[in-house]
């Protein structure tokens, strides 16, 4: 037995190799509890919530290890939701409409995190000088994605008829180069493409016309039902994280857009420009709705529209309704 104030050296050697092993131990069992999620994104600001949850440590802080997939769109990848690629994924309303119905529902909404209203145009030549100068002409759309939902809504608003131009399949990032190769004389696109188009293009191209005051698009959180039904405190934790993200965007700017440039390989300085043209909000609320219906009616337009909506099993808002229930507050259509 060790009386008195002194240690004999060779105790506190064993003592202290204890104290590495118990915090090995511990770390160890740290990281074994970790579940691990696949999530997916655009590479675009507007999906700030994964970004900054990911890079700023949120994710694993609630337990989660989280693998971060980017595609040219968040839209285009949500389908991986379908066969359990990933477990959650940023996308437009119509992607996750769409996706729910051929899924029969293992697609579904969690909440709501950016409206874009201010981050949608037009892009032509520069000797095209309105929208019906663009008869007969080729307009680069990329499918599914938010940019082809703003064509839509243009055309609805003009009373353009579909047969008087040419749509052609073009993804967001080949978009400058379809159209310097004259693939092309105009397309619809969302920021930061916009940005990017405009330092490439210089004087060659124009802003035809914007988004504001006909189409806004918004970054909604999708997951895929069957992980969630069977990892119900793995999704509140993902939900909790995507809280404290918003949090951070909302009340540090200047650090949640260090955070997305890092992962984006982006200047920050674009970052924080385009966070401008965005309203953060985490709600599932009346204007959520809306939007959902309005997708419905958009691809309902351009035949897509498998079957009506299933609002009541699309949605799943328990989880955002325990973290933050001031922020849920709506009625669906049916």
């Amino acid at each position: 037995m060790l009386t008195g104030s002194r240690v004999p050296r060779r105790a506190v050697r064993v003592l202290a190799a204890a104290a590495v092993t118990i915090a090995a131990l511990v770390s160890a069992g740290a990281a074994d509890a970790q579940t691990k999620m696949t999530i997916t994104a655009g590479v675009d600001p507007s999906f700030a919530a994964f970004y900054v949850a990911k890079e700023g440590g949120i994710f694993q802080k609630n337990g989660l290890d989280v693998s971060l997939r980017t595609g040219p769109s968040g839209s285009s990848l949500v389908p991986l939701l379908i066969g359990g690629e990933s477990q959650a994924a940023q996308g437009a309303e119509g992607a996750g409409v769409s996706n729910f119905n051929v899924s029969n529902g293992k697609v579904v909404f969690v909440g709501e995190t950016a409206y874009l209203g201010k981050f949608y145009a037009l892009v032509g030549r520069q000797d095209i000088k309105s929208i019906d100068e663009l008869k007969g002409k080729k307009i680069g759309v990329s499918v599914g994605t938010g940019g082809e939902l703003f064509w839509v809504a243009l055309s609805n608003k003009l009373n353009l008829k579909a047969e008087d131009y040419k749509r052609v399949q073009v993804d967001a990032p080949e978009m400058v180069a379809a159209f310097e190769r004259g693939d092309i004389d105009a397309f619809s696109v969302w920021e930061p493409w916009i940005t990017r188009s405009s330092k490439a293009l210089g004087s060659k191209m124009r802003i035809i016309q914007d988004g504001q005051g006909i189409y806004g698009t918004r970054s909604m959180t999708y997951m895929n039902r069957d992980w969630v039904e069977k990892n119900p405190e793995a999704t509140r934790a993902f939900i909790k994280s995507l809280k404290e993200a918003m949090d951070v965007v909302t009340a540090n700017p200047s650090a949640a857009a260090k955070l997305v440039a890092s992962t984006l390989k982006m200047e920050q300085d674009l970052v924080q420009s385009l966070f401008e043209k965005l309203d953060w909000r985490f709600h599932i609320d009346q204007a959520t709705i809306d939007a959902f219906a309005l997708a419905e009616q958009q691809l309902e337009q351009s035949k897509k529209l498998t079957k009506p909506l299933d609002y009541k099993s699309f949605i799943v808002d328990s989880y955002l309704k325990e973290i933050v229930p001031g922020n849920v507050s709506y009625k669906t259509p049916r």
